[in-house]
């Protein structure tokens, strides 16, 4: 979710402002390391959610950005 409203990931840019649980944080980063995968980078690490649920990287470790 931006401040603009949803988004899919391939649409965000670096600068977009992203709603996270804890506020909203500027994006300053997206790194994409394989198909299908990505990384969101703020300024601080962040565990990212999407609907409430905790966004979890194919080993079941939480995705932090």
């Amino acid at each position: 979710m931006t401040a603009d409203g949803a988004l899919p990931v391939e649409f965000l840019e670096p600068g977009d402002r992203i709603i996270t649980r804890s506020g909203m944080k500027v994006l300053r980063g997206i790194d994409t390391p394989s198909p299908n995968h990505f990384q969101l980078s703020f300024d601080r690490t962040e565990v990212i959610y999407a609907d409430g649920i905790q966004i979890k990287t194919d080993t079941g470790k939480a995705i932090a950005a």
